[in-house]
């Protein structure tokens, strides 16, 4: 038996567009990244990626991991991660 909250985040995932299930699977696989590394995970522009972040945030399927200084940028920045089910 599949609890409702799982069940209702699969149906929020399963209701996502092409672009959001990019951004969503790319997360997957880095775990924790910021919107730039996910740009240049999936070799876009960061552009495309921020507003895809939003909407899975307002969907309830990624959260804030917290602020960290980026390697590349040398700024402190938010950081993403799946959120737990």
């Amino acid at each position: 038996m599949i609890q409702q909250t799982s069940f209702e985040a699969f149906q929020a995932l399963e209701n996502r567009g092409e672009k959001q299930m990019m951004v969503y699977h790319a997360l997957e696989a880095l775990g924790e990244a910021c919107n730039l590394e996910v740009a240049r995970h999936l070799n876009r522009a960061i552009n495309t990626i921020t507003p895809r972040m939003n909407e899975l945030v307002k969907a309830g399927l990624v959260e804030e991991a917290g602020k960290k200084v980026n390697p590349i940028t040398n700024k402190n920045v938010i950081y993403w991660r799946i959120t737990e089910l």
